[in-house]
This record gives structure tokens, C-alpha cells and sequence, in this order.
């Protein structure tokens, strides 16, 4: 069985580590605004978390005619996102029998919780219900399958073997929305650089990854031990970290 996290536990830090609020404009967003012309469009942000996504959307389009949705099945990482006062509607539910009705979304975005998904291939089915004929989901998340040399993995080798039944590879994924007759597009972009050993001890102390919460706390405490002493002899260690997106269009 898929281990799952336990986000009650880290909803109130979640927000502290700041690599979570560097978003970028969501371009795709533009795009579908071209192609409504002036007509509003219905953007959901499935698994929203805390909202941090919405947060930048909301305020970059903020002059477009968009109605914003988000859902997660958390309370507690809910509850935090309606303290940011979006100008949102922010839905308690589950990817796997979403609260909304058929063909009433134009986009949805799925940001670094994929892999949360308890049924992956029925989460999809529910994303096809309620998107519009052509509408899309853009779907963005780390990609184990080319990370050889994650800090992560590194250091809690306990965590690649979770994260490999927990993460699709990226030719299933393609697979999946192939079949399920989205017009797709798909990358992977792996980035090879110095993670400074101040940065990774912040965010293993902050203990706010999910994968980090499925482990035990001794193993947790070996790898911080060895990252702690690792960090006395370097300023840095040189890894990587992959990232897959994927664009599923709506073609019936």
C-alpha cells in the first residue's frame, strides 16, 4: 500500500520553506484567455495546499475575467489557504471524486501533488469529467526516474524506494492521458547544481517534504546526522533535481 502524508502534521510549517512561494506566472493561463477572447474561464487548482499558486495567479490575471477555484483534502493545509483571503472558492475534496460538476472547468493545475493521488488513473478520470471539451490540465512535479543524484536520496535512501511507488514514470503518464484521449505534451528538465548545505539543512530541520514525514524518526535523525557532518567539511554538495511536465488537452 502507498504510504501516505500526513499534511496535519506539517500544515503550519509548510509555508516556511521559501522555495514554495518562487512561482511563476502560469503562461498557459494566458493562453486560454487568447482563445475565450473576453469570455471567463474557470481555473482550478487541484490539491491546492495552502494556496501559494493561487496567491501569484490571482495576482498576476487579476484584471481577466477568471473564476478561481482550489480544493484539497486536507482541512488543515485548507484552512491556512483561507486565511490568505483569495478571492477564491476553496473546496474540501478529494482528486478521486471531485466536488464540481461535468464540463464546468477550463484548466486546472496540478502542482508537486500527483503523486498523492490514491488512484492515479481514476484522479484522471474525474480531472476529464469536469473539464470542458478543450479544456487542459497542466500536471508539474519532480520526476524521480532521472535524478541520480537527489541530496534527498542521498542521504535518505529509504525515501527513493517510497518515492518509486508513489511517482508515475514519465512514460506512463503519458500513457495514462494518451488513453484517456488527451492531446498531450510532455518534458522533463533536470537541473544539475550546487545545493549549499546551509539551504539543505534548513530544509531537512523544517521537515516539511512529504517524503520526510513517510519515513521514521531514526532514520530521519541518521540522515540529518550525516548531513550535519558532511556540512562541517563542505559548503556544498553538487546533485540534481528533475522536474516533469506534462499538458493534457481535452480532445472529446
Amino acid at each position: 500500500m502507498m504510504k501516505i502524508t500526513d499534511y496535519s502534521k506539517i500544515a503550519s510549517k509548510y509555508d516556511d520553506n521559501k522555495l514554495r512561494h518562487y512561482i511563476d506566472p502560469d503562461i498557459n493561463i494566458s493562453k486560454i484567455l487568447k482563445e475565450n477572447n473576453t469570455n471567463q474561464i474557470t481555473v482550478l487548482d487541484l490539491a491546492c495546499g495552502t494556496g501559494n499558486y493561487l496567491v501569484k495567479q490571482i495576482k498576476e490575471y487579476k484584471q481577466y475575467p477568471i473564476k478561481w477555484l482550489g480544493i484539497d483534502k486536507s482541512p488543515d493545509m485548507l484552512n491556512i489557504a483561507k486565511q490568505k483571503q483569495l478571492h477564491a472558492q476553496l473546496l474540501l475534496g478529494d482528486a478521486c471524486d471531485i466536488p464540481l460538476d461535468s464540463e464546468s472547468i477550463d484548466y486546472i493545475k496540478i502542482r508537486f501533488a500527483f503523486h498523492h493521488f490514491n488512484d492515479k488513473k481514476k484522479a484522471l478520470k474525474e480531472i476529464y469529467r469536469i473539464l470542458k471539451k478543450n479544456g487542459s490540465v497542466s500536471i508539474h512535479n519532480i520526476n524521480h526516474d532521472y535524478m541520480q543524484h537527489s541530496w534527498v536520496y542521498k542521504y535518505y535512501p529509504q525515501v527513493e524506494e517510497i518515492d518509486k511507488e508513489r511517482f508515475p514514470s514519465t512514460i506512463d503518464m503519458y500513457k495514462w492521458l494518451d488513453e484517456m484521449h488527451f492531446e498531450t505534451q510532455a518534458s522533463v528538465n533536470t537541473i544539475i547544481k550546487k545545493f549549499y548545505y546551509k539551504d539543505i539543512l534548513e530544509d531537512a530541520n523544517n521537515r516539511d517534504m512529504s517524503q520526510l514525514n513517510l519515513i521514521s524518526d531514526e532514520e530521519y535523525q541518521i540522515g540529518l546526522d550525516k548531513i550535519i557532518a558532511d556540512s562541517k567539511t563542505n559548503d556544498y554538495l553538487l546533485a540534481d533535481i528533475a522536474f516533469m511536465d506534462f499538458l493534457g488537452k481535452k480532445i472529446r
